[in-house]
This record gives C-alpha cells, structure tokens and sequence, in this order.
C-alpha cells in the first residue's frame, strides 16, 4: 500500500495491530511488510508528489495499478501506465525508460515474470534490458539471490533461466556462464556447457513434476524432504536447482583431450569450491545452504560411477554412497537422473542402467531402515576400552564400520558390533604397516 498521508511505519503499525500480525520493517525501515499467516502487506511512502506519478516509476505496467482506499461504493482503478490492456494481452512492459536504471534488480524481474504468469515480454522492453543488463551489477547481493530464488521456486524454472541468458542478465550476475558457452560438451549433438546445463534443468523439471511415477516408495518422503526449507522462503527444492545450474561451472578450467576424447577431470571438486565462493560473496546464502549446495556439486559423478561398474551394485557400495550423502541422498539422485539425461542429448535418455542403479540403492535404504540402526551396540568409549586404544582418529573409522554393519544387517549384537570393529582395526593395522 502507497501511505500518502502520515508514516508508512506508522500507517503499518496500525494495521498490524488491527489484524493481529507481524510488523517486519525491510531495508532502511522506509518498507513496511505486515506479515499475517500466508499474507504480506508492504506499506510504503509514495515516491513522488501524486500517487498516479508514483506509479509511473513503478518497475511493470501491470504492477502500476491502484484504487483509493477506502473504496467506497464506486472504486476508480488508477492506471496511468496502461497496465490494466497489458493484463488483457498478457504483456509484461516497463513503465518507462528508466525502469532498470532506477532499480537494476528488476531486470532480473524481467525474465521472471513472463515466465511464471505465463506472459511474454513486450519487444521494446526487451531491447531496454539487453542494453542495460550490465546494471544489474549495482543491485544488491540479497535483491539479486531473492530474484533468483524466485525462479528457481518455479515450477518450470528453465524457461525464466533462459530469459535471464538471453536478455544477458545471467552473465550480468554470473560472468562464468559465458566460460561455460564457450566450451563443448560430447553427446548425440555437439552443446556447449551452459546448454548441457539448461537441458539438465529441464529433465529436471520433468521429475519434479513426476516424482510419484519416478519414486514411488520414496514420492511422500521426498516431495516433504524437497518441500522443506532450511532457511525461510529458500526451499531445498530451490537448492537442487541452484546445484544443477552450477555443477559444471569448473568445466572450462578442467578440460583436456586425450585420445581424440574429452575430459573434465577433477571438475566436481574444484566446482564446489567455486560454488561456495558465488553462494557466499556474490548470493550472501547462509552456510547451512552454501554446504547443501557444494555437497551435491561434489557428489554429483558418484551414481554415475556406480552405474559404469558391471555386475550388481553391492550393498556396502550403496551404503557407503547413502553414508556419505546423508541428508542430501534424494537430491543428489534427482541430480545425477536429470545430469544423465541431459549427458546424452537426446539418445537413450531413460538411462535404464541409472535407474537400475538409484533403485538397487534406494532398496539398501529401505533395508536399513527397516532394521533398527538407531540402537546402538558401542560408543567410542566402548571401543576404547575393548581394544587398549586412545583417542584419535582411528576410533572414528571403528565407528563408521560398526554403522554400516548394523546398517547393512551384519550386526545385531553387542558382541556382533565389537567383531565388525575388530576387523576394520585390523584393516587399518595392515594399511599403516
């Protein structure tokens, strides 16, 4: 709401208090947000000496839309910009030709909004945001990962991603994605890393959309798991996309040639390092998302590498994959799925050995946690005094295969849990000799 009369701070706060919700002021507290169990409500000063001249410098047409308050028996919509004949032909245009100079975050807005309404983008406004994309780099860090963020809650996000590249918003923000076009990619048809990546993000979309045909034993715990937000309003849904768009941003700087074939050796690691960095300096993530997304990143070859093996998938191998996964395990397999298809641009792209693969392990999880790998037979302690040892790192491998036995139904005893430490001491014995 635009306060013409009296404090925004002061207007907001009556409001909160008449309905009873919460009063949130954002930025340097000239926004207020009145926040009521699903509903905001902004209460902002007007930003110019009418209110039909502070729509004008709104960001949209079909944003600049107002009636007077309170409304009466005749309410009269103010649109000096044209926006409500924009809604009517579901065009997203700019208010004028300062609208990206005035707030450069709402080029990124660009690219969102025809996307999720299902709108296309008026030409002129276009051509405005192609020749002003560069601004968007005086936005603010959080504005910009919030937009983002927003894209990649959607429920197709690649068509908005695409906007964001071709309106030249995504290098704007991301400088490396033009490292990534430059660099080609093997498969059925020749596409450079950024194509891999967006096609990746759209088989993506596809199992988000069919996770009940996909994993139909995991679809509820997943669809929860995925739904889940480890901070407000960033879920991790959002998260595996923003790994996925990343995951190959090393690429560039780890390709070789070796036998007429190419190679990305070692890109896993070195882009979860980049990864951190951009979440960390450029997105100002908090850490919990920042290790979310570099898990996955340096996970993300492992189901792959599973499935190159012949022969049936061992449960010691599936468990070690579900062990050093841990809380990412569905992301990490809706990752590799969607990475997989897209790896092959069109030909086999149902990867029956991937899926043969992601099945066998997701039935090691079943089985485990059928058992009851909760209880536990020994601590450090135990295993301290059972075999004359000191702290250290030792006692923490011990641990680690007396879980997995439990785990992977070796152990259900005391005595059993003791034998399977026994021998992994002796392992680590042999392996220090």
């Amino acid at each position: 709401m635009a306060v013409a009369r009296g404090r925004a701070d002061a207007v907001g706060k009556a409001f909160a208090d008449a309905v009873r919700g919460a009063l949130v002021p954002l930025g340097d507290g000239r926004l207020i947000r009145v926040v009521v169990a699903d509903t905001t409500v902004d209460f902002t000063p007007l930003r110019a000496a009418t209110i039909e001249a502070d729509l004008r410098l709104r960001d949209f047409t079909v944003n600049a839309l107002a009636v007077a308050l309170p409304l009466g028996d005749a309410p009269v919509m103010l649109d000096p910009c044209g926006g409500m004949k924009d809604l009517r032909k579901r065009v997203v245009r700019a208010c004028g030709p300062r609208a990206f100079r005035d707030d450069p975050v709402r080029l990124w807005r660009a690219a969102r909004l025809p996307a999720a309404l299902g709108f296309r983008l008026d030409p002129t406004t276009g051509r405005l945001a192609r020749g002003q994309a560069r601004l968007v780099k005086k936005a603010g860090a959080e504005r910009v990962r919030d937009e983002l963020f927003k894209i990649l809650a959607l429920d197709r996000a690649v068509p908005a991603l695409e906007a964001a590249d071709r309106l030249g918003v995504l290098r704007a923000s991301f400088p490396e994605v033009e490292r990534m076009r430059a660099v080609r990619v093997p498969g059925g048809k020749t596409l450079n890393v950024l194509a891999h990546t967006l096609e990746a993000l759209r088989h993506l979309d596809g199992l988000l959309a069919r996770i009940r045909l996909h994993y139909r034993q995991e679809a509820a715990a997943m669809s929860a798991h995925l739904a889940a937000e480890p901070v407000p309003g960033r879920s991790r849904r959002a998260l595996l996309r923003l790994a996925l768009l990343l995951h190959d941003i090393a690429k560039p700087e780890t390709v070789s040639r070796q036998g007429g074939e190419v190679h990305f050796f070692e890109h896993e690691h070195r882009g979860a390092k980049r990864a951190r960095a951009i979440l960390r300096d450029r997105l100002h993530c908090a850490e919990t998302e920042v290790a979310i997304v570099a898990h996955l990143i340096e996970l993300h070859l492992r189901p792959g590498y599973l499935g190159a093996t012949r022969g049936a998938i061992s449960d010691k191998a599936a468990w070690r994959l579900l062990r050093d996964a841990g809380n990412e395990v569905f992301e990490l397999f809706l990752h590799a799925s969607a990475d997989r298809m897209a790896t092959h641009h069109g030909r086999g792209i149902k990867a029956p050995r991937h899926r043969v693969v992601i099945a066998r392990i997701l039935a090691v999880r079943r089985a485990a946690l059928a058992r009851t790998p909760a209880q536990r037979f020994v601590t450090g302690h135990d295993l301290m005094k059972a075999f004359a040892l000191k702290p250290g790192p030792v006692i923490g491998v011990l641990l680690k295969a007396v879980e997995e036995a439990v785990a992977l139904g070796k152990a259900g005893t005391r005595e059993e849990a003791l034998a399977a430490a026994s021998k992994a001491l002796d392992r680590e014995n042999r392996r220090m000799v």
